[in-house]
């Protein structure tokens, strides 16, 4: 009897792991930035807007779809969760707060990747207290580095500057360990990533599009969905679907 419950323990626990692997393997990752209409920006900054009733829409249907929003910190602890997805928000725009409150009343969780400079020194910006309280609400705080620069054109002391002391800064503030990095404008290299390697990250995020697959390599050019100001909720679903038909092949 013991070598039998011995053995279903051990059968229970190697399926646990298959399981985790395989949910883990590809998950849709979205990527906002404001969450306004544009008004008072320039043309050519608009498509980065997703206005109020679109993204709550984003929301409800995700719901309705099944997907359980997870942060990356969920995945590298291999959350056992079916159909996964994962919002993030970039530039840590004062407006998503709005989006965080409508998360946390759908019980909903989200990615915020802030740019150090903006903290507590521009109103259009999160600030400490609210990154702190983000955090301590179950949303996960990553880097989006010291002052949004072109780190593949940077040297390397700058590289190191805005990769590690992002990290270290938002660490001060939340309590919380940062484990993923977003690079400003999504542009990286080699070098780039190994540094976000060595600084103790996890995940970086990028903006290639096509579904994130984190069973290939380090996880250190995870890709995107990316939400234009014409996303419909229908242009999503289609996105979404596609990639399940890919799945289920």
């Amino acid at each position: 009897m013991r070598k039998l419950l011995i053995l279903i323990l051990i059968l229970f626990s190697y399926l646990g792991g298959v399981i985790g692997v395989a949910n883990a393997e590809r998950i849709p990752i979205l990527m906002y930035h404001s969450i306004g209409d544009g008004t008072g920006y320039k043309r050519s900054a608009r498509d980065l807007f997703c206005s109020p009733p679109q993204f709550w829409a984003h929301l409800l249907y995700i719901q309705q779809a099944g997907y359980q929003t997870v942060t990356f910190k969920d995945v590298r602890n291999n959350t056992f969760l079916q159909k996964k997805i994962i919002l993030t928000f970039d530039d840590g725009l004062v407006n998503q707060w709005d989006a965080y409150d409508e998360l946390l009343k759908r019980h909903m969780v989200a990615v915020f990747f802030p740019v150090l400079r903006t903290v507590e020194k521009n109103r259009k910006f999160l600030n400490a207290d609210q990154l702190k309280i983000m955090a301590r609400m179950g949303m996960e705080i990553g880097s989006h580095s010291m002052t949004h620069p072109v780190l593949s054109r940077s040297n390397a002391k700058k590289v190191e500057y805005e990769i590690k002391e992002s990290k270290l800064e938002l660490e001060k503030i939340t309590g919380k360990e940062v484990i993923t990095f977003c690079y400003p404008y999504g542009r990286y290299n080699n070098k780039v990533m190994e540094v976000a390697e060595s600084a103790g990250y996890y995940y970086a995020r990028t903006t290639n599009e096509r579904v994130a697959d984190f069973s290939v390599g380090k996880n250190f050019e995870l890709p995107i969905i990316y939400i234009h100001k014409d996303t419909t909720v229908e242009k999503l679903r289609k996105q979404l679907e596609k990639d399940n038909g890919r799945r289920e092949r």
